[in-house]
């Protein structure tokens, strides 16, 4: 597994609990190097992670898509998953 991780900045982001401005988004990249002994073969991956963080509140949106190539006769594989806050309390 090779992996970065990159402060991309700071950015406004909309989720159902609000608008946050100034959020720091974060990413992730990692490529992976996977034995598919059933296929006798070794295909890269990749997964990109990015996240955004609000002052005060934490983590307020995450995405993350994972990515393998076609092996045989199959089509490959791509995963996406999105997750939002969607309600906060501050005390």
């Amino acid at each position: 597994v090779e992996a970065t991780v990159t402060v991309i900045g700071k950015e406004n982001v909309q989720v159902p609990a609000g608008t946050y401005r100034d959020a720091v988004r974060i990413e992730a990249r990692m490529t992976m190097r996977i034995r598919l002994t059933s296929a006798n073969q070794t295909v890269l991956g990749t997964d990109v992670m990015t996240a955004w963080f609000a002052r005060g509140v934490g983590l307020v949106k995450y995405i993350e898509r994972q990515e393998l190539p076609p092996v045989k006769s199959d089509r490959g594989l791509i995963t996406e998953i999105t997750e939002e806050l969607e309600e906060v309390e501050i005390r």
